[in-house]
C-alpha cells in the first residue's frame, strides 16, 4: 500500500509540474500574440499562401527553383555516368 501511494504522489507531482508548464506556455503565446498585436502594423502580417500576389510573385520562383535543382541533377548523374572507372569483366 505504500508503494502505490508513493507512486501515486510521484505522478501527482509530474501533473502537477506538466500543468504549470502548460499553463506557462500559454500565457507566454498570449503575451506575444498581444505584443505582437500592438507594435506590429496590419500591413506586417505578410501575404497569404492563397493570395493573388502570393500565386504570382512566389509560385513562380519556386517553379523556377524547382526546374534548376533538376537540371543541376540531370548534369551531375550525366557527369557522374560520362566519368566512371569502366570494369574490363574481370573486375567484381
Amino acid at each position: 500500500m505504500i508503494e502505490l501511494v508513493q507512486s501515486w504522489s510521484a505522478k501527482r507531482i509530474i501533473v502537477d509540474v506538466s500543468d504549470d508548464c502548460h499553463r506557462c506556455a500559454v500565457r507566454f503565446l498570449h503575451w506575444r500574440a498581444n505584443l505582437r498585436a500592438i507594435l506590429l502594423p496590419d500591413s506586417w502580417n505578410g501575404i497569404d499562401a492563397f493570395s493573388n500576389e502570393f500565386q504570382l510573385y512566389w509560385v513562380s520562383v519556386l517553379y523556377i527553383a524547382v526546374m534548376a535543382e533538376l537540371i543541376c541533377f540531370l548534369g551531375l548523374v550525366v557527369y557522374l555516368w560520362t566519368t566512371r572507372r569502366h570494369s574490363t569483366g574481370s573486375d567484381f
